[in-house]
């Protein structure tokens, strides 16, 4: 299968005054539709079983796939046309969502129908995330990915913090079953919109010659390590990953909630900071052009944010000196006098700053890298690069939220402050030793 290949030049250079709008109205609301339903589903599970066993289950099988498959998947979106995997991606989703649907309104609830459908949905939107990923060199212009990235980054953010709301509304009047037909509906909207697209066929090498699953992962893993920055660039996401995830999943909330006793509104407050940095990042990104800019400064980058982390110690540190009705001896009279009156709004202020900062952090590091691969990858590697990038963080991410949880429930924040410094640390490290980063240095051009 081939992509439509466009000769005229003309159209060449109107194709993105068409395309990008089209891709995002597309991207938002089949991605929107998903956030409402995800959230609804979560709320239906709890209403429905009452178990947080059974929730977590069914949350860790919508995790698996993208652990699982995305190498294979990466491996068949090189291969296919891009553009037919994405709206078979959307329409599939739609028929299983409504065939969710009418096995609700058929047979009634049933756990085991429930969590065959989301597993088969998170295979399918795995096909559709990668798709997305590997193609956006074949759809935007090359100065605009950057743009592009920073756009996708913002909407995410904006996603993350109206979905939970319209879902709660939605669930509320309308009930699982209507959002189930809302969320089918909107991957049809999605594969119309996809399909509506003119995407440009840069193919220009050869095609391996084995499908065999052994030689793929070899020929990947060789050109990785031949490609100079890829290798440096996914160790950093791992660890970013790591580090980023179950800090804003997991330690804001259980800290401002558990040690701290912050209001669920307080709380609220923090978590749509948090969005709000991700989406100043995306714009402070989408203002420069050349990316390479921002690469050269991961190492300081990296300096910042941990530099960040290090803060989450003033209000942990503050909180557990009025809990235990400590004085700070040393401390002049002013500051004895601001610990009298601190309150857990104060704490909520500054954690509320810390996320925005660490919110915009995260989108200036990941958008140059994502466009940088998006790039400089060779098109029939894309979908393959993608895949490693996101199993590597589909292993971090959970790995990070389980060994935070078991340090926070064990022992001090401060510890899980500190291993998060040290990871960071070793970032940085990397980062100024890697002779992979020194040789993507050499090859754009910076000493």
């Amino acid at each position: 299968m081939e992509n439509k290949i466009v000769l005229n030049d003309s159209y060449v250079k109107k194709l993105p005054k068409r395309n990008i709008p089209t891709l995002f109205l597309g991207r938002f609301i089949s991605d929107l539709g998903t956030a409402v339903f995800k959230f609804a589903l979560s709320l239906y599970i709890l209403d429905t079983t009452g178990s947080a066993a059974i929730f977590s289950l069914i949350l860790t099988l919508s995790m698996l796939p993208g652990i699982l498959i995305s190498i294979i998947a990466g491996t068949i979106i090189d291969k296919y046309d891009k553009k037919k995997i994405i709206i078979w991606a959307d329409v599939i989703s739609s028929i299983l969502v409504l065939s969710m649907f009418i096995s609700l309104e058929m047979i009634g609830n049933n756990i085991f129908i429930l969590g065959i459908c989301v597993v088969s949905v998170s295979v399918v939107q795995a096909f559709l995330n990668l798709g997305i990923n590997s193609c956006l060199a074949n759809i935007v212009e090359e100065d605009k990915i950057p743009k592009a990235n920073s756009f996708f980054q913002g909407m995410g953010a904006i996603i993350t913090i109206l979905g939970p709301v319209v879902s709660a509304l939605l669930y509320k009047l309308l009930g699982i079953k209507l959002i189930m037909c809302i969320d089918g509906i909107s991957y049809i909207i999605g594969a119309i919109l996809t399909f509506s697209l003119v995407f440009i066929n840069n193919r220009n090498y050869k095609e391996e010659e084995s499908d065999k699953l052994s030689y793929n992962l070899k020929f990947i893993f060789n050109y990785i390590k031949e490609t100079a920055g890829i290798k440096f660039f996914i160790i950093s996401l791992s660890i970013l990953t790591f580090v980023y995830s179950p800090l804003t999943m997991v330690a804001i909330q259980y800290i401002m909630r558990i040690e701290i006793v912050s209001s669920e509104y307080q709380l609220s407050i923090t978590l749509a900071l948090l969005g709000v940095g991700v989406i100043v990042g995306a714009v402070l990104v989408g203002i420069i052009k050349d990316i390479n800019l921002i690469l050269r400064k991961l190492p300081i980058l990296f300096l910042i944010l941990g530099f960040i982390v290090i803060v989450w110690v003033i209000p942990v540190a503050i909180e557990y000196t009025i809990k235990n009705k400590q004085t700070i001896l040393w401390a002049p009279d002013y500051i004895q006098t601001i610990l009298m009156g601190w309150n857990t709004w104060d704490t909520t202020i500054i954690f509320s700053v810390i996320m925005f900062f660490m919110g915009a952090l995260y989108t200036i590091i990941i958008v140059p890298i994502y466009t940088y691969l998006q790039l400089n990858v060779q098109e029939n590697m894309r979908g393959r690069i993608f895949g490693i990038v996101i199993t590597a963080s589909s292993i971090s991410a959970p790995m990070g939220v389980i060994i935070y949880g078991q340090l926070l429930q064990n022992f001090s924040s401060i510890i899980v402050i500190l291993v998060s410094v040290i990871s960071i640390l070793i970032a940085i490290l990397i980062s100024v030793f890697s002779k992979d980063f020194i040789s993507f240095k050499k090859s754009v051009g910076i000493k």
